[in-house]
């Protein structure tokens, strides 16, 4: 094997080792002996070449996102051209379909949203800040067109975002309460129809609803 493939191979071997560490045990349970235990490369190679145990945490989120970030569009003008709970729908039903085959994001974000400190402030800027504001953008749009029922946004994205990743987060829980892999195709894409069928449903205002509401008020006030 050239030493420049050997190079790019062992880099790789360490962030993925680092990714499923880091997203399954913390920052701090985690060494760079395990790691490097994980990658099959010796202590020495990941501080060649990451320097420390930081900058590996932070190469690792940013490959992660990387990855993430060529399935889910970012171009949230294109987004805004769809009718709020239509774009509500094809974002989460790609991040989902995003969870089902990379769970480790939303592992870390669990991780490190309970820990709080650096790591969070930097981890949010990196990676949760744009879409977070895109999507809190869209659902007060939802709400403000008359589509979403009228909760505050960031309440409503919290909301979706641990529909969208607990099953993934907690799988070894749900094979030992349920006796199935949340991973595996099938128990996966039923989720997937679950969510978008009963949270996304859940969201849209009923229009029934809505005349029942304006026929209440009409009769109130003594209006025909």
């Amino acid at each position: 094997m050239l030493k420049r493939e050997k190079y790019t191979e062992q880099y790789s071997q360490i962030l993925e080792a680092a990714i499923e560490l880091f997203s399954t045990c913390g920052y701090d349970a985690v060494s760079t002996t395990q790691i490097a235990a994980a990658a099959g490369v010796s202590q020495p190679s990941i501080h060649y070449h990451f320097g420390s145990k930081t900058e590996l945490w932070v190469a690792a989120i940013k490959s992660l996102a990387t990855q993430i970030g060529s399935e889910i569009p970012t171009d949230w003008e294109t987004v805004e051209e769809m009718e709020p709970i239509e774009a509500l729908q094809y974002l989460c039903g790609l991040i989902l379909d995003v969870s089902i085959q990379r769970p480790e994001l939303g592992r870390f974000i669990m991780l490190e949203g309970q820990a709080g400190g650096e790591r969070l402030e930097w981890l949010y800027d990196m990676v949760m800040k744009t879409s977070y504001t895109g999507f809190c953008q869209l659902i007060q749009r939802g709400i403000d067109s008359g589509q979403i029922k009228n909760h505050k946004p960031h309440q409503i994205l919290m909301l979706l975002h641990g529909a969208v990743v607990t099953y993934f987060n907690v799988a070894p829980l749900v094979e030992i309460a349920f006796h199935e892999n949340p991973g595996e195709e099938r128990p996966a894409a039923e989720y997937r129809a679950a969510f978008l069928d009963i949270v996304i449903e859940g969201l849209k205002v009923n229009p029934t609803s809505k005349r029942k509401k304006r026929t209440s008020t009409r009769k109130a006030t003594g209006q025909t």
